[in-house]
């Protein structure tokens, strides 16, 4: 079963839901594994409650050989994109052969900042991810370079983390700084249309 919250997040909201019984067990990237610690057929209550379920789950199914497969959480720094490419399919491309897409962070999507993009993947990949690849973009070449962020362990799995939330607040204190930061942000996104087109 997939999710985009953290786990011990979802633990939370079953336990307000009145859901007492359901454990939430990470299995690595947004994969959670869900049963009822008294014993009895999960999948029955998943059917009776299936709207709450779907309000918390991208994908809901049984257990199956497939399921077992490693995957873990990754944030990426992409670095030198080209101003006129920064969209979410662009981002796509760029972490394709490293991972699945799973969302770009606040900071990237509001163009908070233009100086590195930050991708959250799905990956098989247990060592870092630090690589430089070659784009073509309107037939000029760009070299983009992918930068995983990580801590102390190697192939840490970011879902397991509340990093998150610290990162947010890091990259995008400017915003909470400068009162003038969302007219410039209006200006910054039509600065960024406008190349885009010309382009």
């Amino acid at each position: 079963m997939v999710s985009g919250d953290s786990s011990l997040s979802l633990q939370q909201r079953m336990e307000d839901a009145g859901f007492d019984n359901i454990v939430v067990t990470p299995m690595g990237s947004d994969k959670v594994f869900l049963y009822r610690s008294g014993g009895g057929d999960m999948w029955q209550v998943i059917q009776e409650a299936l709207d709450f379920f779907s309000m918390l789950f991208s994908d809901i199914h049984k257990w199956t050989k497939h399921d077992e497969i490693y995957e873990r959480g990754a944030w990426l720094r992409v670095y030198s994109t080209p101003i006129h490419a920064w969209n979410e399919v662009f981002f796509k491309l760029c972490v394709s052969d490293y991972g699945r897409f799973i969302r770009s962070d606040e900071c990237t999507v509001d163009k908070a900042r233009l100086d590195f993009a930050r991708i959250l993947i799905s990956t098989t990949i247990l060592e870092v991810v630090n690589v430089t690849s070659e784009v073509l973009v309107d037939d000029f070449k760009y070299l983009i370079k992918l930068v995983e962020e990580w801590g102390c362990n190697l192939g840490e799995d970011a879902f397991m983390t509340e990093e998150e939330l610290e990162n947010k607040a890091e990259t995008c204190s400017i915003r909470n700084e400068v009162p003038e930061m969302d007219e410039f942000r209006g200006d910054m996104d039509n600065l960024v249309d406008e190349l885009s087109k010309d382009w």
